[in-house]
């Protein structure tokens, strides 16, 4: 998953650049990890072993009332990682390691996706300088940095918007790092671009054949054929159970008007798509590929003076689900 699907705020020119409002996010965290995998993995030079291990994580989302906000309250409602790959040293589940995965958060009428990697059974609040309720040895911890983009939304105040925390949880250690409960907090913000997104839903459109190009909300859709000509229709249809706009081979958006950030959530059943964005003077100012197939994937892109798009699919087999201007 790249870091525009992800929402990982690492752009620091963006986001000096970027006006957003913060809202906070203050969860409580329960749930639980199932183990699916381990292998022990050994290095002759040098020489080590290390644990792999695959869990699904599931965890129910609370809010903290003290901290968290209006729209925060939104994402109470269940959290998973179905595969949180972790590594572990000296070939232990009780051993320092790093892990990674990527999550999908159902809320209340709201779903995040994106990725979360941190750090295991280490001690970070630990003397010197904080009061000594941890070692820097700590079997049972793992903390680390969430990161995602809203990518279905029924309140329109969080279309477009990201999501960023800082997560600690709680399990019980064990040698092979066995199924456990987890405990935990989350906190952190909803971050929405300034003046919210405009966006235009193809998911509860009627199917069928129109114009092209095609005009829907102020913007222009044309559909690309595989001989590079424009398609004979743009079409609303229904593939793999999802609803949308058929993206043919290559269509061409043009906004109604410049936007200074775009998020485009698309799903493809076969090659990933790209989708490049230009300004008036027909210069590629972003671009980001999916990652992932059958699931819809969120595309975050963001430039001075975004006047275009274009959606390259490779195999005729990608469908545009929702556009949020900014």
């Amino acid at each position: 998953m790249s870091d525009h699907a992800s929402g990982c705020l690492e752009d620091a020119r963006g986001l000096w650049e970027r006006r957003v409002c913060l809202e906070p996010v203050s969860k409580n965290l329960r749930g639980e990890l199932k183990l699916l995998d381990r292998e022990q993995q050994e290095c002759e030079e040098p020489r080590c072993l290390t644990l792999k291990t695959d869990h699904l994580l599931k965890l129910d989302v609370q809010s903290h009332e003290p901290c968290d906000a209006e729209l925060g309250r939104l994402l109470d409602g269940t959290l998973v990682v179905r595969r949180l790959i972790h590594a572990l040293a000296d070939g232990t589940g009780q051993g320092r390691g790093l892990h990674t995965g990527e999550f999908q958060w159902a809320g209340n009428g709201v779903r995040v996706a994106g990725r979360l990697a941190g750090m295991t059974n280490i001690g970070t609040h630990r003397q010197p300088p904080f009061d000594p309720c941890q070692e820097c040895r700590a079997p049972g911890w793992m903390e680390g940095r969430l990161c995602g983009r809203v990518v279905r939304a029924d309140d329109r105040r969080l279309a477009g918007c990201q999501v960023t925390a800082a997560y600690r949880l709680l399990f019980e250690p064990s040698e092979g790092f066995q199924d456990t409960g987890v405990r935990g907090t989350l906190e952190g913000l909803v971050v929405c671009a300034c003046g919210g997104a405009e966006c235009l839903d193809f998911t509860g459109f009627p199917l069928g054949s129109h114009a092209n190009p095609w005009t829907v909300g102020g913007h222009s859709f044309q559909v690309i054929d595989g001989s590079g000509n424009p398609a004979a229709s743009a079409d609303v249809v229904t593939l793999g159970g999802f609803t949308g706009l058929h993206a043919g081979f290559q269509t061409k958006i043009t906004l109604a008007a410049p936007a200074s950030a775009v998020d485009i959530t698309l799903v493809h059943f076969a090659r990933p798509a790209t989708v490049t964005a230009f300004d008036a003077s027909a210069t590629a100012v972003d671009s980001a590929t999916m990652t992932v197939a059958n699931t819809p994937e969120t595309l975050h892109l963001t430039g001075s003076g975004i006047t275009t798009l274009v959606v390259d699919a490779p195999q005729d087999e990608t469908l545009l689900l929702e556009l949020c201007v900014s």
